[in-house]
C-alpha cells in the first residue's frame, strides 16, 4: 500500500487522514496535542464515504498514531503539513531529513521550499475539491495522487483561470463549475448541524453522480479506472443501503428496489467493458430482453447489499447474466438476465464493436473457469434441489 504522513491531526488534517485510509492508504499521523483524534473523523467518514462508489473501496489502509516526526514520516510517498501555527510544525529541513523522497506538500498557504500546496474545503475525505499550487513535476506528481484519491485538484492558471489536474486535455474551468465540486455544495446545505450534513452532502454527491453531472463526473471516473484495474474479478461490483423511501408496507425493501439493486451491478458490469453515458451517446447500448428475479431474504433501511455478477455466455450480439444481491453472506436475491447489443437509432440487435466485446470476451472466459451459480437456469415455481 501507499503510505503517507499527516502532520497536526485536528480537523482538516483528521479529514485527510481519513480521505487516505478509506483509499487504501497506510497513513501515520503526528500532532503534539493528546487532545488530537483522528479516529472520530475516520468513523464518520467510514459511515458515509462507502456510499459514493459503485463498487466496494479498496482495502483500507491502517490509521496509527506516530509517537514522533521520524516514525511518522519516514517510508511516505506523500507527507501533508496541516498546521495552521508554523510555529509548531516541523522545519522543511527536518522533513526532508527524514522524507528525503517523499512529496512535501502543505495544506494552505507555506513556507518557502514546499513542494506544493493544497487547500480544500473542511470535509476533504467526502467532497472533491482540491486547490493545487506548485512547480511543474511537483504539482502534476500531487494531482495525480489527489485523482487516485477520488478527488477533483484544481490548479489555478494565468489571468484567474483554472484547469483540471483530474484530465489535463479538459478546456480551463468556470469558477462556477469549481465552486460545484465543494463550497457550493456546501451553501445547498445551508447551517444543518454536521450528521445532517453529512447526509445531505452524500445524497448530493450520489444524485449528482448517478445523472454523470458536476461533482458526479469524478465520482463515475474514479469507478472506471478501478473497474478498468479489476476486469475479471467475480467480486462485489457495488455496495448500496437501503434507503427509506426503498421500503413498502410491509416494512420491508419493496421488490422493485430488488430488481433496482440488481440492475446496479449489471451497469456497473457495463461500465468496466466500457459502455457507459459516454457509449450510450454514442448510439449503442446494451437493453434487457429477459429477466428472472428470486427474493430469497429480506432486506430493511439501514441494511447494507453487495451485488456480484457472473457471465454465464456472451457473444457478439448477447449477454447472459447472473446477478447474485447479499446482506453480509446471506443472498438475498438472485437476477438472471439476457441483453441484446443494440443500435437505438435502428432500434434493433447489432454486434457489439471490438473495443467493447474484446473486454466482455476476457470477463466471460474468466468467469467459465469457475462454478456455475447455485440457481442459475431455474425457472419460475421450480423447486429447489434437495438437501
Amino acid at each position: 500500500m501507499p503510505a503517507a504522513c499527516v502532520i497536526g491531526c485536528n480537523g482538516i488534517g483528521a479529514g485527510w487522514a481519513a480521505r487516505f485510509a478509506l483509499n487504501g492508504w497506510d497513513v501515520a499521523v503526528v500532532d503534539p496535542d493528546p487532545a488530537a483524534a483522528p479516529d472520530a473523523t475516520l468513523a464518520r467518514a467510514r459511515r458515509w464515504y462507502p456510499a459514493l462508489p459503485n463498487g466496494p473501496l479498496p482495502a483500507e489502509g491502517t490509521l496509527r498514531r506516530a509517537a514522533d516526526l521520524a516514525a511518522a514520516a519516514t517510508g511516505a510517498e506523500l507527507v501533508l503539513v496541516c498546521r495552521p501555527d508554523p510555529s509548531g510544525a516541523p522545519t522543511l529541513a527536518q522533513l526532508r531529513a527524514v522524507a528525503p523522497q517523499a512529496l512535501l506538500c502543505h495544506v494552505g498557504p507555506a513556507p518557502a521550499g514546499f513542494d506544493a500546496t493544497v487547500t480544500a474545503t473542511d470535509l476533504p475525505w467526502l467532497l472533491p475539491l482540491a486547490m493545487v499550487a506548485g512547480d511543474g513535476a511537483a504539482a502534476d506528481r500531487l494531482c495525480d495522487a489527489l485523482t487516485a484519491l477520488g478527488m477533483a485538484p484544481v490548479l489555478a492558471g494565468p489571468a484567474g483561470t483554472c484547469r483540471a489536474g483530474w484530465n489535463p486535455a479538459r478546456p480551463p474551468l468556470t469558477m462556477a463549475s469549481v465552486q460545484a465540486l465543494g463550497p457550493g455544495l456546501l451553501a445547498a446545505c445551508g447551517d444543518l448541524p454536521d450528521p445532517d450534513r453529512d447526509a445531505a452532502l452524500t445524497g448530493l454527491l450520489r444524485s449528482l453522480k448517478d445523472r454523470n453531472l458536476g461533482a458526479g463526473r469524478i465520482l463515475t471516473a474514479l469507478d472506471a479506472r478501478r473497474a478498468a484495474s479489476n476486469l475479471t474479478d467475480p467480486g462485489d461490483l457495488v455496495r448500496l443501503q437501503v434507503l427509506p423511501a426503498w421500503i413498502d408496507y410491509n416494512g420491508h425493501m419493496t421488490e422493485s428496489r430488488y430488481l433496482f439493486a440488481c440492475s446496479e451491478t449489471t451497469d456497473a458490469l457495463l461500465l468496466r467493458i466500457g459502455v457507459g453515458p459516454d457509449y450510450v451517446a454514442s448510439g449503442f447500448s446494451y437493453y434487457t430482453a429477459e429477466t428472472h428475479i428470486r427474493h430469497l431474504g429480506e432486506t430493511k433501511v439501514g441494511d447494507w447489499l453487495t451485488g456480484s455478477v457472473r457471465v454465464l455466455m456472451a457473444d457478439a450480439r448477447r449477454l447472459h447474466l447472473f446477478v447474485t444481491l447479499r446482506r453480509g453472506d446471506q443472498v438475498v436475491a438472485t437476477l438472471e438476465q439476457m441483453l441484446l447489443h443494440v443500435d437505438m437509432a435502428a432500434n434493433r440487435a447489432c454486434p457489439a464493436p471490438p473495443q467493447v466485446l474484446d473486454r466482455l470476451l476476457e470477463i466471460a472466459r474468466a468467469h467459465a473457469t469457475l462454478p456455475p451459480p447455485e440457481g442459475a437456469g431455474r425457472r419460475v415455481g421450480e423447486r429447489r434441489a434437495p438437501g
